[in-house]
Order: C-alpha cells, then structure tokens, then sequence
C-alpha cells in the first residue's frame, strides 16, 4: 500500500475519507484551487499533500498552490491564471474575495487578477485575467 499519509489505524476509521473531503471542501470554495495553508487549516498533514499530489489528486499549480483536478475545468478564469502564470499570485480583488473579505458583488465580467514578477518578458494574454507587475517580489512572500 502507498504511503498517502494516513495511517491504517486512520483508514480503518474512515479517516482517509474525512482528510479528502476536507480537501473537497477547501478546493471547492475557489473553483478547485487551494493553498497549502488551507489545507493544513482544515487538519489536512503535510505529509497527506505531498502524498495526493504524488498520487494525481492534488496538482501542484504554484508554490504552496494546489489544484483537485476532479474539480477544475480549463473555462474557469482561476484555472486560467493560474496556469498562464505559474510564477505569479492571485491578488487584488480576487485575493480578497478567495480570503472572504466583505466585497461588493462582482461584475459578472471581474477578471481575475494576477500579480507576477517584474522583469519577465512578456506575459500571456488570458481572456478574463488582468495581470499586474511589480518589482518588489520574492518567494518569500507567497503562503505555503
């Protein structure tokens, strides 16, 4: 058996079941996008992470920044930024809503906002994705 970060004592208990439906529940809040730190949030172990990527249910999109394939489909405009650029972070208005901050309404036409690194040549233009750049960037930054 695959080392998926639950133990067998767990799995006889349904554990295994419950940390995926946690997983289900974060993802589902943000088109099937999360973050580590969500996950973690929720109990999800690292180490049960690194073991769903390993095994295909979880994709790696970003540092700390995941994807349920069985949740995300290539229209929606967070899976769209997401993967035209890997080295940025979802930002502005889209961070805050993701984080549930109080917004007003969306327009039915809000793109998604990235925000990259500066320099980097030139960017990918996504229907529905409003890039931003700056200089002032480091991983450091970005949740895990």
């Amino acid at each position: 058996m695959a080392d998926d970060g639950v133990t067998a004592a767990d799995q006889s208990f349904g554990m295994a079941a419950t940390i995926d439906a946690r997983i289900l529940g974060v993802a589902a809040r943000s088109a099937g996008v999360c973050t580590r730190a969500e996950l973690v949030a929720v109990g999800v172990p690292t180490r049960t992470i690194t073991a769903r990527v390993a095994a295909g249910a979880l994709a790696r999109i970003g540092p700390g920044l995941y994807e349920v394939p069985a949740l995300v489909t290539a229209d929606t405009p967070l899976f769209r930024a997401a993967r035209a650029h890997p080295d940025g972070a979802i930002s502005h208005r889209t961070a805050a809503r993701l984080w549930g901050f109080a917004l007003p309404p969306p327009a039915i036409d809000e793109p998604v906002e990235v925000t990259v690194p500066r320099p980097g040549g030139s960017r990918p233009r996504v229907p529905g994705v409003r890039v931003h750049a700056t200089r002032r960037w480091s991983p450091a930054d970005w949740p895990r």
